[in-house]
Formats: C-alpha cells, structure tokens, sequence
C-alpha cells in the first residue's frame, strides 16, 4: 500500500488517498473520489522514506486520515523509539486512541463507537465522517460537548437523541440537513448555531431541549418540521428566515416566545404550531398564508394582537380557542370557512367582525365569549354548527340579513329574516338551553 497525495477536484484542498482503495473521500469538503482516475492523474508520493522521521509523521496524519490504524500505530512506533519524550509523539498516541473508538463505513458514516466512549465527556469526531449515523449517540448521558469536523453534511435520525448532559455543540459549514429527532430531549443544550447550507430541519430535531434560550435558523432553510421545537419551554427568541415555506404541526407549541415574526413565502401554519406559548403577545401573519391549521394559537393566553392577513381561506377549529387577553379580530375578506371552537373561551374578546363571503361556521366557534358584545355577522352565512355563541353575549348585531334554517342551532334564529325575528328566535332558543345570556346583560 502506498498513501499518495493530490488535490480534490472539487474544492482544491491537499488530501492523501490509499492506492488499494477503490474511493476515498476529501476531508473538506466531503466529496467522493475515484482513487484509480485520480492515480492516473499527476500524483506525488507522500510517505517517502520511512526511516525519515520527518516522513514518518507525515505517514502516520496520512495513514490516520483514511482510517488505517495498523499503519498509522506502525509509524508511531517508530516515531517513540526515534524519540521518546518528544510531547508531539504522546499527543498522537492519545488521538490515535480516541479516532480508534470509531468504527466508519466506507462511505463515509460514522455507525458506531466502542463503549468506552459511552462515559466520556467530550467527544471529538474524527476527520473523513461524512454523516453521523441513526441513534449513534441515543442516551449517551455523560457526554456535555460534541465537536463535529469539517466535511459532515448530515446528521441523520436520533443521532443525539436524550444526550442529557450535552451542553455544546458544533455543527460545521457543509451540513445540509438535520433528520428527525438529531438533538431530541438534550435538555441541556443552552444555544446552537445552525450553519448556513441547511435546508431543513425535521420532525423533533430539537424537541424537548428545555434548556435551550437561542437559536439561530440560516436562510436557506424551507421546511421546520412537525414538533421540531415542541417543548423548548426556555425558548423566547427565533428568528425564522425569508425562504421557509412551511411550519409544521406543533413546531413550537410549549415555548416561551414573546413575540414571533412569520416571513414572507410561508403559506401554512400547522395545526398546534403555537400551541400554549403562553409569553406569546405578539404575531404577525404574512401575506401568502391561505390556512391557520388547527389549534395554531390555542391556549397563547397572553396574545393580545393577531393580524391575519388577505389571502386566508380558512382558520381551523380551536385556531384562537383560550387565547384569554385577545380583544378584537377581523377576520378578513376572502375567508370562507371558521372551523369549530376557533375563538371559544376567548375571555376578553369585545368585538368580531366576519366579512362576506363566510358561508361556514363551526360548532360553538365563539362560545364562552364572556365580553363579546359587537358580532358583524355576514348574509353569506348557509352553514351555522351548534351553539356558536353559547356562554356569549353582545348589544349589537349588524348586517343580519340572511339566516338560514337550521336544528337546534344557536346563531341568531330559526329562518329569521329581521333583527325582531332573530331576536326572538334567539329568545326561543335560550328558553331551550341551546346558549346561555349572563345574567344582567340583554341580547335585546
């Protein structure tokens, strides 16, 4: 075998490759290389002569660098007995022993390490890892910093899952993606910079990490996965960049933000995204978003101001459900459908106007509106759910100009074409329990 040296076509840095392998890879910036095209290309010799000790700790960094620790121990053992108390040849005996707790495909994967490692502190991932493996660190509670090299472009499934005591983290230029679980319940990680290059982060890749305060999120990233920062509860600050398109399902439900900004370019917001950020006081919604998915903001009991924007069709059931210090919302034209519960229980709630065009309101979509006193209701209304504003009142009702038949439910009347007939209707209905007027209060 001889270790030779070249440039990687890709990225121009000096590597050594093994010219019994059929490819090896560029420890910079990750790219596969055909040893054999590369051999027939102007190649120069690296190892020389090995009673050189020059040449012989050239060979060893060579001979570590595409993983063949035979060799690599070979040349150590001549660089102690040439000299034994240089610091340099101890430094190397002890990273020669770290890199050998490693076992790497010939692809590049880092896919398991000894269990000695399993207690250690601090881990240094070698060189030449072009991604991390599934679940390859999952409950290594002991381990509190992680430096990952150059040349890593992913971190697959649960690959950090529960490191517990993890605190800090590197991750490289050259990552393109974060799988599904990656930083799963670290619930010590306090901040991470995710790189530039990303395009996305998945399912759970941060979920759970309690302790985490920051984050930053690179342009480039589109997608933020279902539950991707559920339960981050020391989360108070992100900023989401121009270019993501979508918000998974509970993306951030149970963090801390006091206030969130929604680029440009995201068109839905997944059901729970927001649930029970409870600092929450604050959100605009961009122009491009057509639905609010269910529960989006449910139980965000300190929202005290939402814009939704033109362009919205629809706002899931529960969308608003507990939002208790919200006081106005116009739901703007171009809306057709309020899903069930969508402003249920919205304490505080004084005013809502429903443009034209509605024709779908759910189940007690505004029920236990304790303060609602002024509903702009729509003629375009043909499909009321039951018991809408049960628990609610108000002292004015406009715009009532078309209400449909309906069973047992509880808008403004049974076929009422006048605000006396609605009134009476409504006054029928309540002698039937179907809502309820506080005492003291008139719906007249």
């Amino acid at each position: 075998m001889a270790l030779v040296t070249t440039k990687c076509p890709n990225c121009g840095e000096e590597i050594q490759l093994d010219d019994e392998r059929q490819s090896g890879f560029c420890l910079y910036c990750g790219r596969q290389i055909d040893v054999k095209q590369e051999l027939s290309q102007n190649i120069i010799n690296v190892t020389g002569s090995e009673d050189d000790v020059t040449n012989w700790k050239a060979a060893y960094d060579a001979y570590l660098k595409v993983f063949d620790f035979c060799k690599a121990e070979e040349m150590l053992d001549k660089l102690f007995q040439a000299r034994p108390n240089e610091p340099d040849t101890n430094r190397r005996y002890k990273e020669l022993k770290e890199v050998k707790n490693f076992q790497i495909s010939e692809n590049g994967v880092l896919v398991k390490f000894l269990d000695d490692l399993k207690r250690s502190t601090k881990v240094n991932i070698p060189f030449g890892v072009s991604s991390i493996g599934s679940r390859l660190f999952q409950n290594c509670y002991y381990i509190t910093e992680i430096t990952i090299p150059e040349g890593v472009i992913s971190i697959e499934d649960y690959a950090f899952c529960e490191c517990h005591s993890l605190e800090k983290i590197t991750i490289p230029e050259g990552v393109i993606s974060i799988d599904n679980g990656a930083f799963m319940r670290c619930k010590s990680l306090t901040e991470i910079t995710i790189p530039e290059g990303v395009t996305s982060i998945g399912n759970h890749a941060f979920s759970g990490c309690s302790s985490l305060t920051e984050i930053t999120i690179p342009k480039g990233v589109t997608t933020i996965g279902d539950q991707a920062f559920f339960g981050c509860s020391s989360l108070k600050e992100i900023t989401i960049p121009e270019g993501v398109t979508s918000i998974g399902n509970h993306a951030f439900s149970d963090c801390s933000l006091t206030e969130i900004t929604i680029p440009k370019g995201v068109t839905t917001i997944g059901d729970q995204a927001f649930f029970r950020c409870s600092s929450l006081t604050e959100i605009t919604i961009p122009e491009g978003v057509t639905s609010i998915g269910e529960g989006a903001f449910s139980d965000c009991s300190s929202l005290e101001k939402i814009t939704i924007p033109e362009g919205v069709t629809s706002i899931g059931g529960s969308a608003f459900i507990r939002c208790s210090s919200l006081t106005e919302i116009t739901i703007p034209e171009g809306v057709t459908s309020i899903g069930e519960g969508a402003f249920s229980n919205c304490s505080s709630l004084e005013k809502i106007t429903i443009p034209e065009g509605v024709t779908s309101i759910g189940n007690q979509a505004f029920s236990d509106c304790s303060r609602l006193k002024v509903v702009n209701a729509p003629k375009s209304v043909v499909n009321e759910g039951s018991r809408i504003f049960m628990y609610s009142y108000w002292e004015e009702l406009t715009r009532l100009q078309k209400i449909v038949e309906m069973n047992k439910k509880a808008l403004f009347g049974n076929g009422a074409r006048s605000r006396k007939q609605a009134l009476q209707a409504i006054e029928n209905l309540q002698n039937k329990g179907y809502f309820y007027c506080p005492k003291g209060y008139s719906y007249k």
